[in-house]
């Protein structure tokens, strides 16, 4: 804004949607005052060509994580940001359309990649189990090692590492579960080097140090128990959620990301319930008679049962779908049990 008053321009308003997905999709601190008044301004008033036809249903920091950033990264990851540049600076609609289709297209292709690397990787790390941090290996960079990671990460829950041999070091992404700052820990071993996130970042090992590193880090880690605690902001029952509260829900999660989360709240005892599979067995549906309750990209079936009574931790919201309006929650976590006990729960 202050440029825009030395030089008589217009630049911030006009940008501010596009300055709002990058502070959400590169996982910007959403406790900064600055941070949340740009997006605030970029949500209220979206007018790039490709957010409009990218978030039909709305634009908000849930929108931009799952319908615009997945289509950016793989375009980076598949060397084609030529595309993602053309997306974001085209003012034909229907050019727009044709990019958002190639896009989708290249996603697939990394998706393909992707589940042809996880087999392996899988068995990898199953034999590091009781490790405090897991090294994987791959034979081609590819740009796929941070989603990679991600992954890995999100299965074990503790720092996971997916590295490739450049010549003299091993080169790759790292991302990190249960601990405070990976980043600052690897940078003070002096044995390698992190560029990036506390958690989520490049990493750079030279063979030389590689084996005192992974001493290092266990040794450092050793009394290090890693576990999930998930904070549940409050406990309802269905019958509360009316849609003045999801409006309200919508209204403070709608500038969400690091260190500013959605609300997080628990519904229990649901004891009518239908379990379905979406996408081929990608993603979890639990169907109650009034509201759905989703799990995106669902990889532990042994975990869902029948019978029983079903609770579960999400974020709560209206979907629209052809204009029809309906509750649902996206799960981060789910149990059933013949009588619900909070102590079993986490």
């Amino acid at each position: 804004t202050y440029l825009d008053y030395l030089y008589e321009t217009n630049y911030a308003e006009t940008l501010a949607d596009l300055a709002t997905v990058g502070i959400i999709a590169d996982v910007c601190d959403m406790m900064s005052m600055e941070n949340r008044a740009i997006c605030n301004q970029g949500f209220r008033l979206p007018v790039n060509n490709a957010i409009l036809n990218l978030c039909k249903e709305g634009f908000d920091s849930t929108a931009i994580s799952f319908n615009i950033a997945p289509l950016v990264n793989a375009a980076n990851r598949m060397n084609r940001n030529d595309l993602a540049l053309q997306l974001f600076i085209s003012d034909n609609s229907k050019q727009v359309k044709m990019i958002i289709k190639e896009l989708e297209d290249i996603r697939k292709q990394q998706k393909e990649k992707v589940n042809e690397l996880m087999p392996n990787l899988l068995q990898e790390g199953d034999l590091q189990k009781d490790y405090k941090c897991a090294f994987f290996f791959i034979k081609d960079a590819d740009n796929l090692g941070g989603l990679l990671a991600t992954k890995l990460a999100a299965t074990y829950h503790k720092p996971c590492l997916v590295l490739h041999d450049t010549g003299d070091n091993y080169e790759g992404s790292m991302r990190a579960e249960g601990v405070e700052n990976f980043s600052k820990l690897v940078n003070d071993s002096g044995l390698g080097q992190c560029l990036g996130h506390e958690n989520s970042a490049g990493i750079c090992i030279p063979k030389c140090n590689f084996e005192k590193f992974q001493h290092y880090i266990e040794d450092v880690l050793s009394s290090t128990t890693f576990q999930q605690d998930l904070i549940v902001d409050l406990t309802i029952d269905r019958a509360q959620i009316t849609p003045f509260l999801l409006s309200a829900f919508n209204n403070i999660n709608r500038i969400t990301g690091k260190n500013f989360e959605p609300i997080k709240v628990m519904i229990d005892g649901v004891r009518k319930y239908e379990i379905k599979q979406l996408s081929q067995g990608k993603h979890l549906s639990v169907n109650a008679p009034d509201m759905k309750f989703l799990y995106w990209n669902f990889n532990d079936w042994d975990k869902v049962e029948t019978g029983g009574v079903f609770s579960a931790v999400g974020t709560l919201s209206e979907n629209s779908f052809m204009g029809r309006k309906s509750t649902q929650m996206i799960m981060e976590d789910f149990y059933f049990a013949p009588s619900f006990k909070l102590t079993n729960l986490w």
